[in-house]
């Protein structure tokens, strides 16, 4: 009885020690993926640097299914929105564009 307890404790130890290890090495890339992107420079255009606004047209999506390269099952799939100038897109059920961008984020 005294032997399996010991035997297990070593092995929780050893399990710990392991997770520990891999918190490391993930935390190890998402700071190099950190730093790769806060390294980047600025965009700086001092000819268009003026916010500009869309007064007409609109963009609209109909029937869009996006798929990962080498995935066989789309994340999206049949989707349709329209946003218009200085409008939101969707309706009180559907967020849409922000939506996508929250899934993609």
């Amino acid at each position: 009885m005294s032997y399996s307890t010991y035997i297990m404790h070593i092995l929780m130890s050893l399990m710990m020690m392991s997770m520990t290890i891999m918190m490391f090495s993930r935390a190890k890339a998402s700071s190099d993926r950190l730093k790769e992107v806060l390294g980047e420079p600025d965009i700086q255009d001092p000819l268009h640097s003026q916010k500009q606004q869309v007064t007409s047209g609109k963009v609209e999506f109909r029937h869009v299914t996006f798929r990962y390269e080498g995935s066989s099952e789309p994340i999206l799939q049949d989707i349709s929105f329209t946003v218009n100038p200085r409008g939101d897109c969707g309706d009180h059920r559907f967020h849409g564009f922000r939506q996508i961008v929250f899934w993609f984020s």
